[in-house]
């Protein structure tokens, strides 16, 4: 048995795209001549892009408005999304046996949105997902869970019938605590300490999605 719905995050779990954040990172910080600390991309993971733009000009002083930051990111990462980012091994194959078999499946993510679609078409993924939440819209990040519990409203599923796909911690606890299951994709961009906590504590750990497709099953779901 499968789960009713399925929610994945996009950055780092759907999509290898983690990487293009260094080269934003490096060159917003040249641009505004200024220079973040090792912990910075780990501290706003599970931010909204509107809660990274303020941390990120509270922290550092920046003579810039949260929207004026937000738009320089789109502009940096847009090419990248539109062109160069590709989906994570084996994620295609995976939707189409959660498509195939009824699932409903929906995006909750930090993204621009702009970003997300257009790297979900480019990968020609997109028509697999019918609802799309965005933690700007919601207003906050994360580690509420709230996201994701708005996900499972857009889908008209139960919480406790529905799976999370994640590469953060953050909302562990608060998703678990609504009953969902979660499941964590590795990414090169993840901390040791917070892999270790993954994989101790998510109820799945996968390098990527052949593995799910190898063994046929993820947690107490089998296919």
């Amino acid at each position: 048995m499968l789960p009713k719905a399925v929610i994945f995050d996009l950055d780092g779990t759907l999509l290898d795209s983690t990487w293009v954040w260094d080269y934003i990172d490096h060159t917003f910080q040249e641009m505004l001549r200024f220079s973040v600390r090792p912990d910075y991309y780990e501290t706003i993971a599970p931010m909204s892009p509107t809660q990274s733009a303020l941390y990120t000009i509270s922290e550092y002083r920046l003579d810039i408005t949260p929207d004026q930051l937000k738009a320089l990111w789109a502009e940096l990462a847009d090419e990248y999304y539109r062109c160069r980012v590709d989906s994570k091994p084996g994620v295609e194959s995976f939707l189409e046996i959660l498509h195939s078999n009824g699932v409903k499946m929906a995006i909750a993510t930090s993204c621009l949105p702009a970003l997300c679609r257009n790297a979900l078409k480019s990968n020609r993924i997109d028509s697999y997902f019918q609802m799309f939440c965005y933690s700007d819209e919601l207003g906050e990040g994360k580690e509420s869970g709230n996201i994701y519990r708005n996900a499972a409203t857009k889908l008209q599923t139960d919480p406790k019938d529905c799976a999370v796909f994640e590469d953060i911690s953050a909302p562990l606890c608060a998703v678990k605590g609504m009953g969902m299951q979660y499941f964590a994709i590795a990414d090169k961009k993840q901390p040791t300490a917070i892999r270790r906590l993954l994989e101790r504590e998510a109820d799945g750990f996968f390098e990527d999605y052949r593995e799910i497709l190898q063994q046929r099953s993820f947690g107490c779901f089998t296919f």
